[in-house]
């Protein structure tokens, strides 16, 4: 869709306010009845040298009575992408397994079973407190950002593990974990893993690369008010979101010898008043506004259209994902100016 016909379909819809009203009403109720919890983003910055081995060898199951669907059940139309039996590990005394994963590298999603082996094992796991997290002991996943060569891979992260205590028992246990990144920009493809042992804390890299098809797109339009940012392209899953633009203004960077650091120029209020005026727009001229997402710098590379900021990212919420049909998104309107999705 051009500019101009996204211009002429814009002056054609005349929406009806009370409908519009009641609808947004019914969808905000169900948002916050179904919005998962988020923890506070963290920044991730490394150089870091590190030798690990990739233990996950996934398959996809053809029959799955999906944890990670009961939780998010809008992601049922992308069932047939969830991975199973992607990772065990044993002591003597308990046995511990990644039973399922969904993932766009940027948004992963896993459930992992706890299962006691002996009496030991049974008196481990009713004591254990899985959640509790004490600097890298704990139950989670996150990014790997760590950079064997030396490459700066920034990224900011959500993440969070629950218990699923309706599956409690005297031998199992089963919890389950997620990471919502800002971009897919720490490039290792990998969720650094960490679980306990009977013996104490351990650490593996699971392949987070996943099977959900994501599309990246050049955006083509006029220059944003202000000429803070410039948009270049859109990344687009099932699962979430990313806006990739030029920044002219909108962070500095600070380099250390084993640091980096950045220092947002714009004000809280300006950017939550650009990304609250992003939508994606549809063949038909419909516009779903997308989820308020996260800004922050990136480094420059192929895979994100050699960018250098990410301008809005989020994963879909319910709602979005019941009205986009990612086939038929042509455009995506920032602050009012049209952008075009070149496909």
């Amino acid at each position: 869709m051009k500019q101009e016909e996204y211009r002429k379909i814009m002056e054609q819809i005349k929406p009806d306010l009370q409908t519009k009203e009641e609808i947004w009403e019914q969808l905000s109720l169900e948002n916050k009845v179904n919005k998962k919890k988020r923890s506070a983003l963290c920044w991730a910055a490394a150089a870091l040298v590190a030798c690990v081995s990739c233990f996950a060898v996934p398959v996809v199951a053809a029959e799955l009575q999906s944890w990670i669907l009961k939780i998010n059940p809008e992601y049922n139309s992308v069932s047939e992408k969830i991975e199973t039996g992607v990772y065990e590990k044993s002591d003597e005394h308990v046995r511990m397994s990644v039973e399922e994963m969904l993932s766009d590298e940027q948004n992963v999603y896993i459930t992992v079973k706890y299962e006691a082996l002996d009496d030991m094992g049974k008196e481990w796991l009713a004591e254990k407190d899985f959640t509790k997290q004490v600097g890298e002991q704990g139950l989670y996943i996150w990014p790997r950002t760590e950079a064997e060569d030396g490459g700066d891979y920034r990224v900011n992260w959500c993440h969070d593990c629950r218990e699923l205590e309706e599956l409690k028992t005297d031998t199992e246990r089963w919890f389950y974990l997620y990471y919502n990144a800002s971009s897919r920009d720490y490039a290792l493809g990998e969720g650094k893993f960490v679980y306990p042992m009977t013996m104490g804390y351990e650490t593996d890299y699971l392949d987070t690369t996943g099977n959900v098809d994501v599309y990246l797109y050049e955006l083509e339009g006029e220059t944003v008010p202000g000429g803070y940012f410039e948009p270049t392209c859109i990344q687009l899953s099932k699962l979430s979101f990313t806006i990739y633009a030029m920044q002219n203004g909108v962070y500095t960077i600070t380099r250390g010898e084993n640091y980096l650091s950045e220092k947002l120029l714009l004000s809280d209020e300006e950017a939550i008043e650009i990304n609250s005026s992003i939508y994606l727009v549809m063949e038909d001229g419909t516009r779903v506004q997308l989820t308020d997402g996260s800004m922050t710098g990136t480094t420059p590379k192929a895979e994100n259209g050699y960018s250098d900021l990410v301008l809005s990212s989020a994963p879909f919420e319910r709602e979005e994902m019941a009205e986009i049909d990612l086939q038929k998104a042509v455009g995506v309107e920032i602050q009012g100016i049209y952008y075009e999705i070149k496909k």
